[in-house]
């Protein structure tokens, strides 16, 4: 028993111990202090929206109705981001379709599309065009459109094709950088 003795002590002082140490933490105050919320990157942010401006007083002017699943807006850097954004432009004489699965924008000038990038221009009096590329970015202070990628550009005669892409929109010019391809289709 004397051998024992001391086995058994060694056993019952390290479960007193154990059930010491467990009552303290439960019984231990919560941390008071609060886990740090991450810091918002927007001001605000919207999902599954549809905004327009329109003129009702004078239809001559320009009017865009813009959808999107997401944006998200910061007030003082003018930045936005937004999933799949799809924009109507309808002028007198024209009406432009823009659509990408997200894009971006910086001092509320400056967009860049990105991903299955789709414009369609339809007009009265010019021929009708249509962009593919993966990306592009439009300025419309000056009203040029940029990118360093693939782009197919489509009027009902002719197919052009190349890598890297720019264009005038106020005159109405466009040229490719390199590797174009013109695939000519007469009526």
């Amino acid at each position: 028993m004397k051998k024992r003795l001391p086995m058994i002590l060694v056993f019952v002082l390290s479960i007193s111990l154990l059930l010491i140490n467990t009552q303290q933490n439960f019984l231990q105050s919560p941390n008071k202090t609060q886990p740090e919320r991450p810091k918002l990157t927007y001001s605000w942010q919207i999902f599954d929206s549809t905004t327009w401006q329109v003129n009702k007083n004078t239809s001559e002017q320009q009017q865009t109705y813009l959808t999107a699943k997401a944006i998200h807006y910061q007030n003082n850097s003018k930045q936005s981001d937004f999933t799949a954004p799809f924009s109507i432009q309808q002028k007198p004489n024209e009406t432009l379709l823009i659509r990408s699965q997200k894009g971006s924008s910086q001092n509320d000038q400056t967009i860049h599309l990105e991903g299955n990038v789709q414009i369609e221009s339809a007009s009265h009096n010019k021929e009708n065009k249509s962009l593919k590329t993966e990306q592009i970015t439009y300025n419309s202070q000056t009203e040029q459109l940029v990118n360093h990628v693939f782009t197919q550009l489509k009027t009902p005669n002719v197919t052009i094709t190349g890598v890297g892409f720019s264009a005038n929109l106020k005159q109405d010019q466009y040229k490719f950088e390199s590797n174009v391809k013109t695939q000519y289709q007469p009526h």
